[in-house]
């Protein structure tokens, strides 16, 4: 944009000049380079007690505790707790962007020394109790817990890689249909739920019995369990909302359009607050909403609107409204990935080629997510017990037969995620500031995998990847 003179190059030198201006005044040039500095690479001055007290405190204080039906909180550390969910034994996603890398993602614990995960403070605070742990990530555990602590939000994210269309909270690493069992067993449940913003998550809110907006507590998970077991008499939730809960995952720049918040700015619960959060409303408002997602296109066993599937055979083009339907060689059925029937099988019986697309008629520029680094990201397998040969792209529409293609080799037996770098589509000489398909796939006869959880995802590694993995 310089060099074709939409930014003239003095607002770029004004730009520069005021961050050289910075950074002199705080003799950056004449300090020495950091590791001729003093404490240079004396690493016992990290996590002090000292500082690592400050850091749970805050993590206590800015807990804002949402709902908290008949009085659950603070729970009793002496009984059998169950600890589920992706967020429990992770520190990265505790923690959020800009952490040990841009995106914060694909890190494990051992990389955040003197850490403590929300787990181990949940354990530490029942082991002292004499109670009992039992830590089930995907709640597969059939064993008899008397309260069920849930612990899962949003995957790490920084800048432009976080924007959002809407505010919907789509699960990511568990599956939070599961609370929904435990309610229907008459075991409480408590919601712990990460983010770094308000989300629209009323049907998580409606299944847990206490919920917890704990935001990024980061390294110090253990003031999470301060609060959920109210570890000093002295300990309370002091934390208040700073941005209003929405009501609705619908975002407007217009302020008359905005739907009315499910809590309001200042909004905070108390072990001893009386409020009580009835059932509340499960529809997000997106439901035909005529805005494209641009991050998210086939989630819990549905395209998301204004998203939707299409089976094209030829000159036959068919979009799916029912199961199980097919068109040429190409049979679509419901599967089981996560939870039932929440991805799609897609056998061809034919050597044609046919096709499955994700597509909208109001197409979407997603150049920006490309020249990011960002990944189209699926979960698939092959129900042979070979690996099945596909074919993947993005971007025509449907007059176009999407022959600019990659090669993705689909592992059998289990289901496995699958990254594709944008900018593989991109090199192709697909216009990514006009897409109009999510996602394109097509295989030869005999083929049959199973396919879900289509979206964009930050890039985990920083290395581009054609062939998905």
């Amino acid at each position: 944009q310089v060099k074709d003179g939409t930014i003239p190059m003095t607002r770029l030198d004004d730009a520069v000049r005021r961050i050289l201006r910075v950074k002199i005044a705080s003799g950056i040039f004449t300090k020495g380079a950091p590791s001729t500095r003093k404490n240079a690479g004396d690493e016992s001055l990290l996590g002090l007690p000292e500082n690592r007290a400050i850091a749970r405190q805050a993590v206590r204080e800015s807990m804002v505790l949402l709902k908290n039906k008949n009085g659950l909180l603070p729970l009793d550390a002496g009984k059998t707790i169950m600890v589920i969910g992706d967020g429990g034994d992770n520190v990265s996603k505790a923690s959020g962007g800009w952490t040990l890398s841009w995106q914060g993602t694909g890190h494990t614990n051992d990389e955040f020394p003197n850490s403590e995960t929300i787990l181990d403070g949940i354990k530490e605070a029942v082991n002292e109790a004499s109670g009992k742990v039992i830590y089930s990530p995907n709640a597969d555990n059939n064993e008899a817990a008397d309260v069920v602590i849930a612990i899962y939000g949003e995957d790490p994210y920084a800048e432009f890689q976080g924007d959002r269309e809407n505010l919907d909270f789509v699960p990511n690493g568990f599956d939070t249909s599961i609370l929904g069992e435990f309610r229907d067993k008459g075991i409480p449940v408590v919601s712990v739920f990460l983010s770094g913003r308000p989300m629209w998550s009323n049907p998580e809110i409606n299944m847990s019995d206490a919920y917890v907006a704990a935001w990024l507590p980061g390294s110090e998970g253990g003031g999470i369990s301060d609060l959920l077991f109210q570890r000093d008499p002295s300990y309370d939730f002091t934390g208040r909302l700073s941005f209003s809960w929405p009501g609705s995952a619908v975002v407007s720049a217009n302020p008359a359009e905005q739907s009315e918040p499910l809590f309001e700015l200042g909004y905070g619960l108390t072990y001893n607050s009386k409020e009580i959060v009835e059932q509340i409303t499960e529809l997000s408002g997106l439901e035909n909403m005529a805005v494209a997602s641009t991050d998210n296109y086939y989630s819990k066993g549905a395209p998301i609107a204004p998203w939707g599937l299409w089976l094209i055979s030829g000159d036959l083009n068919k979009q799916i409204g029912s199961y199980p339907t097919s068109v040429g060689g190409l049979i679509v059925s419901k599967t089981d990935h996560q939870a039932q029937e929440d991805a799609l099988r897609i056998k061809w019986t034919r050597s044609d080629y046919d096709q499955l697309r994700v597509s909208t008629a109001s197409p979407i520029d997603i150049s920006r997510q490309t020249n990011g680094a960002m990944e189209l990201a699926f979960s698939a397998r092959s129900f042979k017990d070979n690996a099945a040969d596909v074919k993947i792209s993005m971007g025509c529409d449907q007059n176009s037969s999407c022959d600019q293609t990659l090669d993705i080799s689909i592992e059998a037996n289990e289901w496995k995620e699958y990254r594709v770098s944008l900018s593989c589509f991109a090199n192709l000489g697909i216009d990514m500031s006009n897409v109009s398909t999510a996602l394109m796939i097509t295989a030869g006869e005999g083929v049959d995998i199973g396919l879900g959880n289509i979206r964009l995802e930050s890039d985990i590694d920083a290395k581009p990847g054609c062939d998905g993995k």
